[in-house]
C-alpha cells in the first residue's frame, strides 16, 4: 500500500485541450492529484485566493493572455511562498524565458512536449527537494570555465561547495551534514548567494553553478 502523501497540483495554461490532457495524465500518476486549473495568471490568483487547500506545485505557462507567467510569478512568491512553481512553455528552444522564470523564483522548467514520466518526475523532485534542473532546461546549463566564473563573483570556498551540492538531490539538511555545518549556516550561504546573484530559488543557484562551471570544482 502506498502511504506517501498526495502531491497536489495546480495548472495554469490558456490551451484548454492541453490542460485537460495534462490533468488527466497527472491524475493517472500515483501520488499526484490535480486540484485546480486556470486559463491565465489572473484566474489562477483568483482561484488561489478562494481555495480552501493550496496546491503543493503549480505548473505555470510562461505565455498566457491577461496575466502571463512572468507577471504571475512575483505575486505567487509574495502571497503563497509555499506553492512551488514549475514553468511551462511550448517554445523551449529560447534560453531567455527559461532562465528568466527560474531567476524570478520558479523551481524548474518543462517543455509542454515533455513525456508523462518526466512531468511526474519533475513534480516529485520539486516537492521533495525544492527544485528540478533536468529535462528541457538541462540544455541551457553548459559548463563554462570555472576561472571565469570565479572572476564574475566573489564567493567563498564554502559557498562554492554549497553551490556544488545544490546541483545534487540532497536537501538542505543533507547538505549541512555533508559540509559539517549547522542548518543555520547553510541557510546563510543560501541567502548570501541569493543576494549576490539576484535570484531567489535553489533552481536558479543550480542553473548558475552549471552554466559557469562552478559545479565542476573539485571538493
Amino acid at each position: 500500500m502506498n502511504t506517501s502523501p498526495t502531491i497536489t497540483v495546480a495548472i495554469a495554461d490558456d490551451h484548454t485541450l492541453f490542460v485537460n490532457g495534462l490533468a488527466h495524465m497527472l491524475r493517472s500518476q500515483p501520488g499526484i492529484s490535480v486540484i485546480l486549473t486556470a486559463a491565465d495568471g489572473q484566474e489562477l490568483i483568483d482561484k488561489l485566493e478562494r481555495a480552501d487547500v493550496l496546491p503543493h506545485i503549480c505548473l505555470l505557462d510562461i505565455s498566457m493572455p491577461n496575466m502571463n507567467g512572468y507577471e504571475a510569478m512575483p505575486l505567487l512568491n509574495r502571497r503563497w511562498p509555499s506553492v512551488k512553481v514549475i514553468a511551462l512553455s511550448m517554445y523551449h528552444e529560447d534560453e531567455y524565458p527559461v532562465l528568466e522564470m527560474i531567476t524570478e523564483g520558479a523551481c524548474g522548467f518543462l517543455g509542454k512536449d515533455a513525456m508523462p514520466a518526466e512531468m511526474a518526475e519533475a513534480i516529485q523532485h520539486v516537492h521533495q527537494y525544492g527544485y528540478y534542473a533536468g529535462g528541457a532546461a538541462a540544455k541551457f546549463l553548459p559548463h563554462g570555465p570555472a576561472s571565469a566564473a570565479k572572476r564574475l563573483i566573489n564567493i567563498t570556498d564554502n559557498q562554492r561547495e554549497f553551490l556544488q551540492l545544490c546541483c545534487t538531490a540532497m536537501d538542505y539538511n543533507d547538505i549541512a551534514q555533508k559540509m559539517g555545518k549547522s542548518r543555520r549556516t547553510i541557510d546563510n550561504y543560501r541567502d548570501n548567494l541569493f543576494q549576490k546573484l539576484h535570484v531567489n530559488s535553489r533552481a536558479a543557484l543550480s542553473v548558475f553553478a552549471n552554466r559557469t562551471g562552478l559545479n565542476s570544482y573539485a571538493q
